[in-house]
């Protein structure tokens, strides 16, 4: 196996059911044209629909997994495990954990399984199996840029958003933002009023990441706005004006399989949380906008006076007090038929 302090930058991909994408992920990951080493880090967990397959497919295709020298199987009671290198692109190297069990499932957690790839990388990246790249400069662009700025803590870039049921193609969350060959820098005043980036498009600085490491776990609802709010705790962010990769929007996605009142119920523990951890006003507004939420789709909950309390009482200016108590007495119907409409106009609007 190649010296783990001779990758520059880790790759960490976590999959599951995503047999249907999963092909477009690793193209995007081996077509990577850098002058450094990078490692491939996908952890499939323990997936159904034949995701397992489709991966051994594609590494028997595209890595060297005979050249005794650097390639190697091992089986744990946990996963089997599988390290090669690329035939033709030789900065390019896998490690995968087949998991023999859902993780998630079971309360189990993933990370730890390249715990040892963290400690001596660079940088590190994110993309789950179903969003991918589509710039073969990704990383070797944003990895010049970081080594260029060492004090930002992350950097990401511009992304597509695919909606995979309508094959249709929609406009990032933060368009408007961007001005003519400019990088939009991220604060979090920002980063509280538009959702400015995915997960697929970041990098991320490893002493950054293990600076907030303990920070990130003392949260019970974490999702990626604690990880870009608590990098932004100890360093800047950045969004190069550069498209580099697709965001995917299908039912399998896990905000998607989500019921609305289950959708509002996470936002509201996410932002209470965020909020009453942290202290800062960034996260007030978003608080108290998805308390309101949460108060129209549980109009005759046990608690709902006492979310109404918490609203009130964090709630500023007349304008937030007139949505809470409007959301007594609207009912859901309205709510959902006038939500719909206005995502239809929006969706509309953000059709590339």
């Amino acid at each position: 196996m190649l010296n783990p302090q001779e990758y520059k930058v880790l790759i960490r991909c976590i999959t599951y059911n995503h047999s249907q994408y999963i092909t477009d992920t690793l193209s995007g990951f081996v077509m990577q044209q850098t002058d450094f080493p990078f490692v491939i880090a996908i952890l499939d967990d323990a997936s159904t629909d034949g995701a397992q397959d489709k991966i051994r497919s594609f590494i028997s295709e595209q890595f060297d997994t005979e050249d005794s020298n650097v390639a190697y199987e091992h089986e744990t009671e946990h996963a089997h495990i599988s390290y090669a290198q690329h035939k033709t692109n030789r900065n390019c190297f896998v490690l995968i954990h087949y998991l023999k069990y859902n993780h998630y499932q079971n309360g189990k957690k993933k990370l730890h399984y390249v715990s040892e790839l963290r400690k001596s990388v660079k940088y590190e990246t994110l993309c789950e199996g179903d969003d991918y790249w589509t710039d073969p400069l990704k990383l070797q662009i944003q990895a010049d840029f970081m080594d260029a700025n060492p004090d930002y803590s992350f950097c990401c870039h511009r992304f597509d958003i695919y909606e995979q049921n309508k094959d249709r193609w929609l406009k990032e969350y933060a368009y408007d933002r961007y001005l003519e060959n400019r990088n939009l820098e991220i604060t979090k005043e920002l980063y509280s009023t538009v959702w400015v980036t995915q997960p697929l498009t970041l990098m991320a600085r490893m002493s950054s990441l293990d600076k907030i490491e303990s920070d990130l776990k003392e949260y019970r609802y974490r999702r990626d706005v604690h990880l870009f709010y608590h990098l932004l705790t100890v360093g800047k962010g950045i969004s190069l004006n550069r498209k580099m990769g697709v965001y995917r929007w299908h039912d399998g996605g896990v905000a998607s399989s989500k019921s609305g009142v289950a959708r509002f119920q996470t936002a509201y523990n996410i932002y209470k949380e965020l909020f009453q951890k942290t202290g800062d006003p960034v996260f007030r507004r978003s608080f108290v906008k998805n308390t309101i939420r949460l108060i129209r789709y549980k109009p005759f909950s046990s608690d709902l006076i006492h979310i109404a309390k918490e609203a009130w009482g964090y709630s500023s200016g007349w304008h937030e007090k007139k949505d809470i108590l409007i959301s007594f007495i609207t009912p859901l119907f309205i709510v959902n038929w006038i939500t719909a409409i206005y995502r239809q106009r929006y969706l509309a609007d953000q059709t590339i």
